[in-house]
């Protein structure tokens, strides 16, 4: 076209949040991403699989199926670390990240991630069946939707079931060992957290009844006694119990993985915390998607 502008550009690539559960591109106008650099990049907005049909792990699909099903597009963190930090060719220079988030991250064999697949597979009723994963792929998808609701739905408050694992290939070991190891792809790494990240993820209605000691076992089910008394006892004097969960939740799972993240790049990240009230989990979104 006469007078376009052939240059070459960055493209800024935005990846949506939802614990790997929910969420989708719809909402995330790219026009705002390319108004806001001045007309100076390409933006993509990107969906990718969700839930069950993204991320059930098990034996059973690490043998006949694809484990990290929605990895191939989803979460920055995983691309990171990913093919631990050689991916080849290199996918970006630079990384950006809004509230880093890193549940606990099993290996796919895991008693937790298996017991999951299990449960599925007792739910679209293929116990019996010889091939259990070849009868989940025969199942109509709305079974698969409404399992996928209703496992996501009964676990603990504020947690996501079906999330990433270590692979072995894709994903060789747990993110906070490879990040520890400075094994990252990238060059520069933005990291922005909020400042109350866990408020929302805490059943706030639980306040005269919770003890850190309680939540902790919860979000973390494989520590022992000794790791729960030691969890507890660093949040002992932060206010009240619920004030305790909510910065064990927003720490654990957000704030914490994001300073490992940045440290894992050697003085080549920078750090931003989005502070207007009530800084909760996303409120920092509609700022950079004004439409």
């Amino acid at each position: 076209m006469p007078g376009a502008d052939t240059k070459a550009k960055p493209v800024v690539v935005w990846i949506h949040g939802g614990g790997y559960q929910a969420g989708s591109a719809a909402g995330f106008s790219g026009e705002d991403l390319i108004r806001e650099a001045n007309g100076g990049v390409v933006a993509v907005v990107i969906q990718y699989r969700l839930g069950v049909l993204g991320f059930l792990a098990g034996k059973e699909v690490q043998s006949g199926g694809v484990l990290n099903a929605g990895l191939c597009a989803g979460s920055v963190l995983q691309h990171v670390i990913a093919h631990d930090g050689k991916t080849s060719p290199p996918l970006f220079r630079a990384a950006i990240t809004s509230s880093t988030f890193l549940p606990s991250q099993y290996a796919f064999d895991d008693i937790i991630p298996q017991t999951l697949y299990n449960e599925v597979v007792s739910q679209a009723s293929c116990s019996s069946a010889t091939d259990t994963l070849a009868c989940l792929r025969a199942s109509d998808p709305t079974t698969l939707q409404t399992i996928n609701v209703n496992l996501s739905t009964n676990a603990f408050f504020g947690t996501f079931i079906f999330v990433p694992v270590v692979d072995g290939s894709f994903i060789t070991q747990r993110p906070t060992q490879a990040m520890k190891e400075h094994k990252v792809n990238g060059e520069v790494l933005l990291s922005v957290t909020n400042t109350f990240e866990g408020f929302i993820f805490v059943d706030q209605s639980t306040a005269d009844t919770v003890t850190a000691s309680e939540y902790v076992s919860q979000l973390f089910p494989k520590f022992g006694a000794p790791e729960i008394a030691m969890a507890a006892a660093q949040y002992a004097d932060l206010g009240a119990p619920i004030d305790q969960v909510n910065a064990i939740q927003g720490e654990a799972i957000f704030i914490c993985p994001t300073y490992f993240l940045l440290n894992a790049f050697n003085n080549t990240s920078f750090k931003g915390q989005f502070a207007i009230p009530p800084a909760h989990h996303g409120d920092d979104v509609v700022y950079y998607f004004p439409s």
